[in-house]
């Protein structure tokens, strides 16, 4: 269960605008998705608030601004068709900024071609992915707080592991995970998998 001090709920649609905005300021311009428009990361959000998916919106506490959405997390099933729907239905606004980016769209093209290379060798990732935490500023546990309501919630709808997929030079972010329990599984292209055990297993 969700610890009541962290006032942490399930996103919906009128959460959009303000997780679009978290989204822009916590993630650096070198990573492609911030250079979409509020209104396209608006779309890409949507996807996840359902069907097998959920977002949980952290809120600011009342020494702050009341009800100010300041971090987010998306996990669930099902992440990688709502990515592909997302981009075979935004492929415009996706063209338009890759055209206005061309660096950060040449690296994003590299990964990929990198992670086709490893993929065929790779173990098939758990149903249940994090797909993003984000928190629009620097705050103290905000992160863990949401991965701590994820692995909460994917073990209530059954979930047996989760997992993620992170860069491997954000060192930072892996020794996070690390220390929260997930262990590296696989390499694909320069993303490293990791896992979550979320159900000890059974053995005689």
């Amino acid at each position: 269960m969700m610890e009541r001090k962290a006032p942490i709920r399930r996103a919906v649609t009128q959460d959009l605008a303000a997780i679009a905005t978290v989204h822009l300021a916590a993630y650096s311009t070198s990573h492609f998705t911030s250079r979409l428009s509020s209104n396209a990361l608006m779309r890409y959000y949507e996807l996840f608030l359902d069907g097998g998916s959920e977002a949980l919106v952290f809120e600011a506490s009342a020494d702050e601004r009341r009800g100010e959405i300041v971090g987010f997390a998306v996990f669930g099933t099902g992440i990688a068709e709502k990515i592909a729907k997302f981009k075979k239905e935004n492929w415009g606004a996706i063209s338009r900024a890759a055209a206005q980016h061309p660096m950060q769209a040449s690296s994003k093209l590299i990964r990929r071609l990198m992670a086709r290379s490893t993929k065929s060798n790779a173990p098939p990732p758990a149903d249940h992915l994090l797909l993003s935490i984000a928190v629009c500023r620097p705050r103290r546990g905000i992160g863990g707080h949401l991965l701590d309501a994820a692995l909460s919630q994917s073990r209530e709808a059954g979930a047996d592991r989760m997992g993620l997929y992170v860069n491997v030079d954000n060192i930072g972010a892996i020794n996070r995970y690390g220390s929260r329990g997930f262990a590296v599984r696989a390499l694909h292209g320069s993303q490293f998998y990791m896992e979550k055990q979320l159900v000890a297993n059974n053995e005689d």
